[in-house]
């Protein structure tokens, strides 16, 4: 697979998952607060869901690293897309923690495979294909969320899971476009992958990335929730709201991409994603009407792209073609722990502090995350994670993609 292919290729699937996926981030919750469930049961939920993909994680990015990709994928997407039409059919706390297992099962069998495929097709300029990646990734969100606006008000939440199913299908369609006949078998034992995860670069990129993660869980159960039951937004407000959001998140990682791609400093650039994303979560939490909320929003999103789009760079800095899988799985293994903490624990602040309060603790680590990075690298405790040089496999192995 050519370069340009490839690029347009996970664009297209990463558009459309960016579609599929965007009430998940914010409706879900909202749908759950309003049938009746409590908020530290939906932060509960939720974390469900973020530490179930510890069970899928590493073991599917290794499975990706011996077999093609897109069966693995299809498995997935088949076990992920019922998941929004499921939750309007039963009211039971067990049954709904049900699906969010199946959900997380399948979300991370499918996201895992289709990472590693990517960083293993794309070879060069990398910083540009990867923020054009971002860009049509959160274009697919934001018009995932006006859609979800329109199909909550039209038809309600059953509406919306029905429509969902047709996405998921799409998906199907671009996963049997991944090439079959090039895949070779990974050699490489257990324990190869256990030496990239001791290497420094990688246990200081795991630190600032779950001390990061923790606002995205945070998210999940109270950003939403902040808007729909502080500021009182609509669901069409709600649609426009983060559809705006992530708008800007899309055109500022394509932008970021650019600006990484010829950068001698990407460790300062995403140390400065990290601050810009904290004060906008901070100044968020602080808001008091749509206005406020909004511009907020945008500097905290900002922020974020920058540090979306330089993950991506340091993962790909790590990883060998070999084992890339093993190094996606890890690296989402310390992800998924984050967003159950940061889940979990802002359900629980939520229900006893409020909604600023959890959101303001996540600004805090985000914070935190920087202040580690800086200090690790400029310290000479560790390489900075985006100078890294991946361990590379046997000669004989050949590249997972032509």
């Amino acid at each position: 697979m050519k370069q340009a292919e490839a690029v347009r290729l996970f664009s297209s699937i990463n558009f459309v998952w960016g579609f599929w996926a965007a009430p998940f981030s914010v409706f879900v919750a909202i749908y759950l607060s309003q049938a009746g469930v409590s908020d530290s049961a939906i932060g509960l939920l939720f974390g469900v869901n973020f530490l179930m993909a510890l069970i899928v994680s590493l073991p599917s990015g290794m499975l990706s690293d011996r077999i093609n990709p897109r069966n693995v994928m299809l498995l997935g997407l088949a076990l992920t897309a019922p998941f929004y039409l499921a939750l309007t059919l039963t009211d039971s706390l067990l049954l709904l923690g049900a699906i969010f297992v199946i959900d997380a099962l399948g979300a991370n069998l499918y996201g895992i495979a289709a990472d590693s495929a990517m960083y293993r097709s794309i070879e060069s300029g990398k910083g540009k294909a990867f923020g054009i990646i971002h860009f049509v990734l959160n274009l697919g969100g934001a018009l995932g969320y006006l859609a979800c606006g329109y199909l909550l008000t039209s038809y309600g939440f059953q509406g919306l899971g029905l429509f969902f199913l047709l996405p998921a299908g799409v998906m199907m369609l671009f996963a049997l476009k991944i090439p079959v006949a090039s895949v070779r078998l990974e050699q490489g034992r257990v324990s190869s992958y256990l030496k990239d995860f001791r290497r420094k670069e990688f246990l200081l990129l795991a630190a600032a990335v779950f001390l990061l993660a923790y606002h995205w869980g945070a998210e999940k159960t109270s950003f939403p929730l902040y808007a729909s039951n502080v500021l009182l937004l609509s669901n069409e407000q709600l649609g426009l709201f983060f559809s705006a959001n992530l708008a800007v998140y899309a055109v500022a990682g394509l932008l970021a991409g650019r600006l990484i791609e010829v950068s001698r400093h990407r460790t300062r650039l995403f140390i400065l994603g990290l601050v810009i994303s904290a004060a906008g979560a901070l100044i968020y939490s602080f808001s008091y009407d749509f206005g406020s909320a909004l511009l907020s929003r945008l500097l905290h999103d900002s922020g974020d792209a920058i540090l979306g789009v330089s993950i991506m760079m340091a993962v790909s800095a790590l990883a060998s073609k070999g084992r890339a899988g093993g190094v996606v799985g890890a690296m989402a293994i310390v992800y998924v722990i984050a967003n159950f903490v940061g889940a979990v624990a802002s359900g629980y602040i939520n229900q006893y502090f409020g909604y600023a309060p959890a959101i303001q603790v996540a600004a805090l680590l985000t914070f935190a995350s920087a202040i580690v990075l800086a200090l690790a690298v400029k310290g000479g405790i560790s390489r900075s994670p985006f100078a890294a040089k991946p361990s590379h496999p046997p000669a004989s192995l050949q590249a997972f993609l032509p």
